[in-house]
């Protein structure tokens, strides 16, 4: 498994040791980040240094944290790595 030494920002997104666009489980992003809901927003959340981090599906629709076991094993990604509000997008099969 990558650690979040070997993962770094290119352009706008978060790439392995060879410079490729690290695609990884959504299960894997959740625990690097240490992702939570924020209480009472399900569609909301934060990573565990306290920003605000998007969760994104197919077609733009935000994932909600009920939904998250349903997506687990699907590869995201992570975009706006360059700005302080990241994005975890779905990868377009």
């Amino acid at each position: 498994m990558t650690t979040k030494e070997q993962l770094t920002v290119r352009g706008e997104w978060l790439v392995d040791s060879a410079g490729n666009i690290a695609y990884k489980p959504l299960s894997f992003w959740l625990d690097y980040f240490g992702v939570r809901p924020i209480e009472g927003y399900e569609q909301f959340f934060k990573t565990e240094d306290g920003n605000f981090i998007d969760i994104e599906l197919s077609g733009g629709y935000g994932l909600l944290w009920s939904e998250k076991d349903q997506y687990s094993d699907t590869l995201f990604f992570v975009g706006n790595a360059d700005l302080d509000r990241m994005k975890i997008r779905q990868k377009q099969t």
